[in-house]
């Protein structure tokens, strides 16, 4: 009926809903087509709408426009629609989904980050204010894939700001919301891969926040971390473990690389020394001796290296002390498995120059455990018959997980430590000997025999202790 005439009019845009059902317009006749005319006792099917799909663009282009306001003045003008909108948002009843859903799909379509970024920090600010009904309303509407979407961006804050929303959410979800949403699709392992779109981009800053999510402490900082690590932090999301790890072995070494190390592993000591909790959680992880043996380095170069490496041990030593003192069956983990584990590591690492010295990390790894049960066993309240007291402290029910894994420990050990002094046979002949000296020295376990003879001789001083003076019972033993 409108024959593309009256639809054109700028006046017909802006009409009234209620008039389009009074009136009923009739093209003239073929003679005079320059007016239209109004049958007045006519009518039109009721709910009857025109679809109007020009944009005002267009409008304001047809009828001229004045000097258009600068980008200060909009940027002003958008922050306080946006405050406004918040307004809205907040002050409505109801579970706020659809507001929250017109947010997501103004994220997920529009790809300029200066048009995202503003309301990207007003659905942080939301999901941090008022988690009671935007975090349902978020994981109803599938939210963690507008996130994922924004950690594609080249502009680090809004990759920031990306981290802060699926933090907050994380951090305001139930355990059960937690695990049917970040598990079935492994979206932590997604995360990892989103982020090394972009290389040589991992910056402490992006650090802060993920370190952040691991502990669930978001806030709304972006720069710095908001507070230090104190006892009653937990690891919440251990997960972000493995996607640190992966970012710090995916980036090219470079100074600023090696204080996110150092900063990462600072933190982690830190964490295993708050709690117990902390540790066991780590322990628990899927391959965790990877992803640290994994930012350590094998042959050293330079200082910041070495220190690094030290950094890795003595976590791998609090870890181990944990594993063996309070852990059934925490003596697995320094099993043919844990060598081979770092075996791999060396041979990947090696240089083709072979005459260039090196520096092995085998020694120290093989003393780590060692160090860990004779700090223990020194630990043992003395009296004046230290004996006694070393005695009953191992025969105590409450160290008797800690007396099972040392065996164990020994047990694997015995083997290992044997071919790394030449062998069996050699060992029973320097025991009969006169002079007790080992004729034939062989180096078989890449240890050398200086190396080899300090380590047996320690095993064999804990072996009269935990398995002479034991009283229990060594029938459940493996």
């Amino acid at each position: 009926m409108y024959d593309g005439k009256l639809m054109n009019s700028i006046v017909f845009n802006y009409n009234p809903i209620a008039c389009e059902e009074q009136l009923v317009l009739q093209a003239a006749s073929k003679t005079n087509i320059s007016y239209f005319i109004h049958t007045a006792h006519a009518q039109m099917l009721s709910n009857v709408r025109s679809v109007i799909t020009y944009s005002i663009y267009s409008t304001l282009h047809s009828v001229g426009d004045e000097n258009r306001p600068t980008r200060e003045q909009i940027i002003e003008m958008r922050r306080y629609m946006l405050l406004h909108l918040k307004q809205l948002v907040i002050s409505s009843s109801g579970s706020q989904e659809e507001e929250l859903q017109a947010i997501l799909n103004y994220l997920h379509t529009v790809h300029e980050d200066d048009n995202l970024i503003d309301v990207l920090d007003m659905a942080v600010n939301l999901m941090s204010e008022h988690p009671r009904t935007m975090v349902p309303a978020f994981d109803r509407r599938q939210g963690l894939r507008t996130v994922f979407k924004l950690l594609a961006s080249g502009s680090e804050i809004t990759r920031l700001q990306a981290l802060k929303l699926l933090g907050f959410f994380l951090q305001r979800s139930t355990v059960k919301r937690k695990t049917d949403t970040m598990q079935p699709y492994n979206l932590f392992s997604l995360l990892a891969d989103r982020l090394l779109l972009h290389p040589n981009s991992f910056t402490t800053t992006t650090y802060n926040v993920l370190f952040e999510i691991l502990v669930e402490k978001v806030s709304g900082l972006v720069k710095k971390r908001s507070s230090e690590i104190t006892a009653d932090w937990k690891i919440k999301n251990p997960a972000m473990i493995k996607v640190i790890a992966t970012l710090l072995r995916n980036e090219a070494d470079n100074i600023h690389l090696y204080d996110i190390k150092l900063r990462f592993l600072d933190d982690l000591v830190l964490l295993a020394f708050a709690s117990r909790e902390n540790r066991r959680t780590i322990l628990q992880m899927s391959v965790w001796q990877d992803y640290l043996f994994g930012l350590a380095y094998v042959y050293p170069a330079q200082e910041i290296q070495f220190e690094i490496t030290d950094r890795v041990f003595d976590l791998l030593k609090i870890l181990l002390h944990h594993t063996i003192k309070y852990e059934y069956g925490g003596w697995r983990i320094t099993k043919e498995d844990y060598y081979r584990k770092v075996n791999k590591i060396v041979e990947s690492m090696k240089d083709d120059d072979e005459n260039e010295p090196k520096v092995p990390i085998t020694p120290r790894k093989l003393s780590g455990s060692q160090t860990s049960i004779d700090e223990q066993t020194a630990s043992t309240p003395t009296s004046n018959d230290s004996t006694k007291s070393i005695t009953e402290t191992i025969n105590n029910p409450d160290n008797q997980i800690f007396c099972a894994n040392v065996i164990h420990i020994i047990s694997q050990k015995a083997y290992v430590l044997c071919n790394a002094c030449s062998g069996l046979l050699p060992l029973f002949a320097s025991a009969i000997s006169a002079s007790h000296e080992i004729e034939l020295l062989e180096n078989m376990e890449g240890l050398s025999p200086k190396d080899a003879l300090k380590i047996k001789k320690r095993v064999m001083n804990l072996s009269g202790l935990f398995i002479l003076a034991n009283t229990g019972n060594f029938s459940k033993l493996e």
